[in-house]
């Protein structure tokens, strides 16, 4: 997936060992277990319907937001946060 807005300090964050911390977590709350398959590699690509999704992170000041939105907010998003030319 593609950094719209690499400079924000949050996209900085996630490098490699933040990602490893940030699965674990998420594999946490599910329970201690998650299989992802190809298939949901292809699912992935099709769950917006004709635009690929697109991970959106946003920090609170105890938490960060994690969403899929489509290319068309997400573009919106990084223009709005510096991340993109208006």
């Amino acid at each position: 997936m593609p950094k719209l807005n690499p400079n924000h300090p949050v996209t900085q964050l996630m490098d490699d060992e933040f990602m490893h911390k940030l699965c674990a977590v998420l594999v946490m709350k599910l329970g201690g277990r998650a299989e992802i398959t190809i298939a949901d590699f292809h699912a992935l690509g099709t769950y917006m319907g004709n635009s690929a999704p697109v991970l959106v992170t946003h920090a609170h000041p105890e938490s960060i937001e994690l969403r899929l939105v489509d290319q068309r907010e997400a573009e919106s998003l990084a223009r709005e946060h510096g991340g993109l030319p208006i």
